[in-house]
């Protein structure tokens, strides 16, 4: 199956989005200041499955909190072609649209600290949870596509940077 520029844009920003929100979900405190900052997508410790990975990845999480989330991310995908998204929506249950998506999909927090990406049909086409190491430095998120083939599991795992 190739990565294509749609799985390559959309998995990825929203893998990481989620990985935050459930983080701060995870932690029963102010937990958002560990969270901000800048991770970079580790290709060689990531599964991506019989899936291409994009050439890199940087997402800049600016905020990170129980009841909101934004972030800004910056993808070359495995075709080399550059896109720069950003979300700024609330941890409800809600679909919000991610600015700069090219296949104009929604995303929603939910509030148990798992996420969902909807095409612009409506139908569900990703889900996902995380997890972050004792000491705050890997992000490992794992995700659900649901392709027309079936479903597709990977994990894609992103390093703190500084």
């Amino acid at each position: 199956m190739r990565y294509s520029r749609y799985f390559a844009i959309m998995a990825i920003a929203v893998c990481m989005v989620a990985g935050i929100a459930q983080l701060a979900y995870a932690q029963n405190t102010n937990s958002g200041p560990a969270f901000v900052g800048t991770w970079n997508l580790d290709t060689a410790k990531s599964d991506f499955g019989k899936m291409a990975p994009p050439k890199s990845e940087t997402l800049v999480i600016i905020s990170s909190t129980q009841t909101s989330q934004k972030w800004t991310q910056d993808l070359v995908d495995a075709d080399g072609k550059q896109a720069k998204m950003s979300y700024d929506g609330a941890v409800d249950d809600k679909f919000y649209p991610i600015v700069g998506d090219p296949e104009g999909s929604t995303f929603a927090f939910m509030k148990d600290g798992s996420w969902a990406v909807k095409d612009k049909s409506g139908k569900v086409v990703e889900t996902g949870t995380a997890s972050v190491s004792a000491d705050g430095k890997t992000l490992t998120l794992h995700v659900v596509r649901h392709t027309p083939d079936g479903d597709v599991t990977t994990s894609s795992v992103y390093q703190k940077a500084g």
